[in-house]
């Protein structure tokens, strides 16, 4: 089956970069869609989906190496410092 999310990124031409799976977009489509967010370009698009994954990176790591607490995405998951 063809994910719907998949098909939106190929027909706006929002190409994924060679570092991103069409998974991961998923989730960050998820999270646009979660938090009502909107960007005005693909170059903002590609901005603020590189952001998404250098967060979901960190995350992982914080999860991965705590066993305390954990952490996860949220609405300044595309923010920048």
């Amino acid at each position: 089956m063809i994910n719907p999310l998949s098909v939106i990124a190929i027909l706006t031409g929002v190409a994924s970069s060679k570092y991103v799976s069409f998974e991961s977009e998923n989730f960050f489509m998820g999270h646009i869609a979660r938090h009502g967010l909107s960007f005005g370009t693909r170059e903002e698009y590609q901005f603020r989906l590189n952001l998404y994954m250098e967060t979901d990176k960190k995350i992982k790591e914080i999860n991965f190496s705590n066993n305390t607490f954990t952490v996860g995405h949220n609405k300044f998951s595309t923010w920048t410092e």
